[in-house]
C-alpha cells in the first residue's frame, strides 16, 4: 500500500465514489520472494457506475476473456 496513493478502496474507508472519478484495482496472487501475478483493471465512475477500460477477468484460467 506505501506505493499507492489515497484513498485506498478497502473496506471501512468511507470515501464514496463520484461521478469523474478513475481508480485501478488490482488483484494480486504471490508467492512471496519468488513470484507473484497482478491484474490491474482501470475503472471510471460514470453517472450510471462503473464503467470498465478492460474488461475484468471471469476465471483465473481465461484471464483475457
Amino acid at each position: 500500500m506505501d506505493l499507492h496513493e489515497n484513498p485506498f478502496i478497502v473496506r471501512d474507508n468511507g470515501t464514496k465514489l463520484e461521478p469523474g472519478m478513475v481508480f485501478s484495482d488490482e488483484p494480486i496472487l504471490c508467492v512471496y520472494g519468488e513470484c507473484g501475478v497482478r491484474l490491474e483493471d482501470i475503472i471510471y465512475m460514470s453517472e450510471a457506475g462503473p464503467v470498465f477500460f478492460t474488461e475484468p477477468a471471469n476465471s483465473i484460467d481465461r484471464l483475457f476473456g
